[in-house]
């Protein structure tokens, strides 16, 4: 997982659109290398709430219907709790994003 994380791009096209954009990415396993190809989504979204310091976005990605709240510790940092209820202890984290531009 350690591989995968820190490549991903998030921008913010408008109120209702941000682009997705994951380059390729090689990852080692064992003695195996692979990589795995570099994607981009363009995803819809709407603005359920927000607050001072959060906002919460509803938006389909992987055929399925999310709702992520983005928490913003300043304006450079923001984080999403990553995990669900009913799933295991590893999926109980936070991803944080910074600004890049």
């Amino acid at each position: 997982m350690e591989q995968t994380q820190g490549h991903e791009i998030i921008t913010f096209n408008s109120s209702t659109e941000m682009l997705v954009v994951t380059p390729e990415i090689e990852v080692k396993l064992g003695e195996k290398t692979m990589k795995l190809p570099a994607k981009e989504e363009r995803i819809n979204f709407s603005v359920l709430g927000c607050t001072q310091q959060s906002i919460v976005l509803q938006y389909q990605r992987y055929g399925k219907a999310q709702i992520s709240q983005l928490h913003f510790e300043n304006d450079n940092t923001y984080w999403q709790y990553m995990g669900a209820a009913g799933s295991d202890g590893n999926s109980h984290i936070r991803e944080y994003y910074t600004k890049t531009k």
